[in-house]
């Protein structure tokens, strides 16, 4: 009888500490996704990141410092603050010489993909 007893708390402390150890979750984790530009302009494919603990969102720079959006300077066109991480992407990695209008349609492309991944990592913070 006396075993049973001490194996008991035991057993449920065993339990207790497997449950706590096994849903543990890295709160720095990033939702990245490579992206392939459809606009009809040189690019190289963008790997654009968003962290799910609310940090800025960023495309990897494989030659260096990746290109940061900033929430501090965004505007009403401009509501995430990545207008100028969007410009020196392109700057770096799009054909040289490229029109106005060229460029507005990779910055709507990028927007657009920098949109659909934000809403990624913020139901993933949520939901994971």
């Amino acid at each position: 009888m006396k075993k049973k007893i001490y194996l008991l708390p035991l057993a449920l402390f065993s339990a207790l500490i497997l449950i706590t150890w096994g849903c543990e979750k890295d709160e720095d984790e990033d939702v990245c996704v490579l992206f392939a530009l459809t606009a009809k302009i040189s690019c190289e494919d963008a790997t654009m990141c968003c962290p799910t603990d609310g940090g800025n969102c960023y495309i990897i720079n494989p030659e260096g410092a990746d290109f940061y959006c900033d929430i501090k300077n965004a505007t009403p066109s401009d509501p995430d603050g990545c207008d100028a991480a969007e410009a020196a992407y392109i700057a770096k990695y799009c054909s040289k010489g490229i029109s106005k209008t060229e460029e507005a349609t990779v910055k709507k492309e990028l927007r657009q993909q920098f949109n659909k991944l934000m809403k990624e990592a913020r139901t993933h913070s949520v939901c994971n």
